[in-house]
């Protein structure tokens, strides 16, 4: 996956979707096919084997409907998890789940803009090389992890409202349909200053490559958060 491209006085062909759904095997690999978000949806769905397929030695880039018109996003992860290379962001506002992702993401590799596929979408020896699709449920081939998060306290959780905010904490699973999860602590009343919890969340991931970890804190009474949520990229081993 790249998080951006630049031609460096090359000339680069974008190929624009305009509706279409084709994937072309023989498409020159130095040429980008640029998707729009909604036939990018299309293609994961009816064609997802195609479309990792593809894109194992053609660039594929998607961007934004153009019914964004507030400039939100979509979650790139939904695009990376079937080969797509670049999945082209709004920043024009700060978005948890899309941008905040997509920084985790690259945060891996020094931020230098690349980070390589999972194996089971380029390695030809790998048993699901060809024959992985995100959405299913159950995959055979691939290496599943168990873990578990201990949630003991916290301190100053919610500025805007003082020490007496009724507080608890969001810890999400961001990855392929199977992995999604999101759990939450018990909310600790009148006393954001220094919350006790002292809880423990585990959580199963069957495709880690690409999974991450979101934790917010969350004001029960509004249910807005706190403070800008905190990501970590899925090295969870």
């Amino acid at each position: 996956m790249v998080s951006t491209s630049s031609t460096g006085g090359t000339s680069t062909e974008h190929y624009h979707s305009r509706g279409s759904s084709t994937i072309n095997p023989q498409h020159p690999c130095y040429k980008c096919s640029s998707l729009s978000e909604n036939s990018a949806k299309k293609l994961t769905k009816k064609r997802p084997k195609d479309l990792i397929a593809h894109s194992e030695t053609q660039l594929v880039r998607v961007y934004p409907a153009s019914m964004r018109i507030d400039s939100s996003n979509f979650n790139p992860l939904n695009f990376w998890s079937y080969g797509i290379q670049m999945a082209a962001l709004n920043y024009q506002s700060e978005e948890a789940t899309a941008s905040h992702v997509n920084a985790a993401m690259f945060e891996q590799n020094g931020h230098s803009g690349y980070v390589l596929k999972p194996r089971v979408m380029h390695d030809p020896s790998h048993k699901l090389y060809r024959q992985f699709n995100p959405m299913e449920k159950d995959f055979d081939g691939l290496n599943p992890i168990c873990f578990c998060i201990s949630l003991v306290s916290g301190q100053y959780l919610s500025p805007n409202l003082g020490t007496r905010a009724n507080v608890y904490v969001e810890i999400e699973i961001i990855g392929i349909p199977s992995d999604s999860i999101k759990k939450k602590s018990k909310t600790i009343f009148c006393n954001s200053m220094n919350p006790m919890w002292n809880e423990t969340f585990t959580y199963n991931v069957l495709f880690k490559e690409l999974a991450f970890i979101r934790i917010l804190i969350v004001d029960a009474s509004t249910n807005h958060p706190q403070t800008h949520p905190t990501q970590d990229r899925k090295s969870v081993v």
